[in-house]
This record gives structure tokens, sequence and C-alpha cells, in this order.
């Protein structure tokens, strides 16, 4: 928690969390014989159990798609300053009462997070457009033409099926 939030992995928070818990539990179990050690692992244990609480929020504000106006967004909307810093961590952000904005939050993460898949997305058809080549072909002896773009159906798809996941969730 006093971390810089921008060094936390979002994705691989609640893998770590819960090793941690399953090894603290083995440890109670293990050092039953020990009881100064056990109670150490069981205190361990406790503030892990109170963390877990946490971990969608911190999920939430570490979304690969958070961006710079997300967090001027947040900050706008809720009042707390915040901005992706090296001086930042959640227990800053929860002494400024971040945890009673977790929906709001949440929501605008998971806009970001769709925010991003599309711009990968977008990303990924420029990139393969670099090297397609248009071609003309001669339509038997009609004098017409046809041409021909490998793909263009399929991003042509992408592109309106993004357009609609954005807009129906204003409908």
């Amino acid at each position: 928690m006093d971390n810089p939030l921008m060094n936390v992995d979002g994705t691989q928070i609640d893998v770590l969390v819960a090793d941690m818990h399953r090894a603290m539990t083995r440890a109670i179990r293990s050092f039953q014989e020990f009881p100064k050690v056990q109670a150490i692992a069981i205190a361990i244990r406790q503030q892990i159990d109170e963390f877990k609480p946490y971990i969608s929020l911190i999920q939430a504000l570490r979304d690969p798609g958070m961006k710079d106006r997300h967090f001027e967004q947040l900050s706008a909307q809720t009042g707390i300053q915040m901005a992706l810093k090296p001086s930042i961590t959640f227990k800053s952000l929860l002494m400024l009462g971040i945890e009673e904005f977790e929906e709001l939050v949440k929501t605008v993460a998971d806009t970001a997070a769709k925010e991003y898949a599309t711009e990968r997305t977008l990303n990924k058809m420029i990139e393969e457009w670099e090297t397609i080549v248009m071609e003309i072909l001669a339509y038997k002896t009609t004098g017409r033409y046809f041409y021909f773009f490998p793909r263009i159906r399929y991003h042509v798809y992408l592109v309106y099926r993004y357009k609609v996941e954005f807009y129906r969730d204003f409908v």
C-alpha cells in the first residue's frame, strides 16, 4: 500500500494476494508447535484479509486502459486530485477517501478498458493495412473492373461493431 501506484500490476494483484493468503494458511498449520511464529502468520493473514476488499479498486485504478484523461475525469468527479505519478500511493488515495467512489472508479475503468480494446483493434488494423496492396482486375471482357482488398469486409464489420457497442451503453 506504500508502493507507488504506478508500479502496481493490477492484472496480477488478485493472484498474488490469493497466493500469499494460501501461504499464510499453510504456515499457520505448519507452525502449530511454535505459537509465537504461528501468531505472526495469523497476523499477516489478517492483514491480507483486511486488504482483500481493496483489490477490485486497485485493479480498476491500474487497468491498462486508464490514461491521464481518465484520472482527470475521476479528479473532477470526486474532488480527489489524482494522477498517475510516482508520489501517489494507494494508501494516500485511501486517506483521501477514494473507497467512497469505488463504483465511479470502476465505471470509468470499464469505459477505459473498452476504449483501450477498441484502440488496440484499430492499431492492429492499421498495422495490417500497411502491407495490403489493392488489386484492380478486369472483369472478363466487359470493360468493367472490380477491386480486391483482402480482409476489408472483416475490418468494416469490426469498426461497425465497435461503433455500435460504444453507443449501446447510452441507449
